[in-house]
């Protein structure tokens, strides 16, 4: 999915957020940071983020209305990918904000889930 994050012609005009809900969140910053995604280029997953959530909370009630107001974009214009195991991200972000593409990513993010997530929201199924 990286690679596909690298071509912004195709991804031109389109907001790239992170969401965790981690006790550590400067940890998660550094590691955003930190994380090299071209070593060619020096692109740093950071350098792809507009906007950031990242703190102990809720996806469905904090993490993802915030990320709505910030961008003012509509929920419908949302895809959120969660690879979460250990509770329902995304059955929570279904329910409290309609109309966000939720897909489930238990073994992490791969082009074709990422792939998958654009073809949903493509076909408008929430």
């Amino acid at each position: 999915a990286r690679k596909l994050l690298l071509d912004r012609d195709r991804f031109e005009g389109v907001q790239v957020a992170v969401a965790s809900s981690t006790r550590y969140p400067e940890w998660a910053h550094t590691c955003l940071d930190k994380l090299v995604i071209d070593a060619a280029s020096g692109t740093c997953f950071s350098d792809l983020v507009d906007h950031r959530e990242i703190f102990p909370g809720n996806k469905g009630k904090e993490h993802v209305p915030n990320l709505a107001r910030k961008t003012g974009l509509p929920y419908s214009e949302m895809v959120f990918w969660d690879d979460c195991t250990y509770g329902d991200n995304c059955g929570d972000v279904a329910r409290h904000c309609k109309g966000v593409v939720c897909i489930r990513t238990p073994r992490g993010m791969s082009e074709d889930l990422f792939e998958y997530g654009l073809e949903q929201h493509a076909r408008g199924r929430a």
